[in-house]
């Protein structure tokens, strides 16, 4: 994401998708377990990584805007 955009609105656009809802909620799941395990990762360096992990023909999608690890955790 361009850098002067994101400092602009203090956020992040965070991407997941998976083939199925199932897999979606799992790879959710193992966001929260990265975040947990690497508290002090950028909240950029996490959008950035999920959004180049996101092909086009995924059927289920997440979209989440967050500001913080937290912020994030809780949506």
């Amino acid at each position: 994401m361009n850098a002067d955009l994101s400092e602009s609105f203090n956020s992040e656009l965070i991407l997941l998708g998976a083939a199925t809802d199932a897999d979606l909620a799992e790879s959710a799941t193992r966001l929260v377990r990265f975040l947990d395990q690497a508290p002090g990762v950028p909240l950029r360096d996490v959008a950035f990584t999920c959004s180049k992990k996101f092909p086009a023909e995924h059927k289920a999608v997440l979209a989440i805007v967050a500001r913080t690890h937290a912020d994030l955790r809780a949506r």
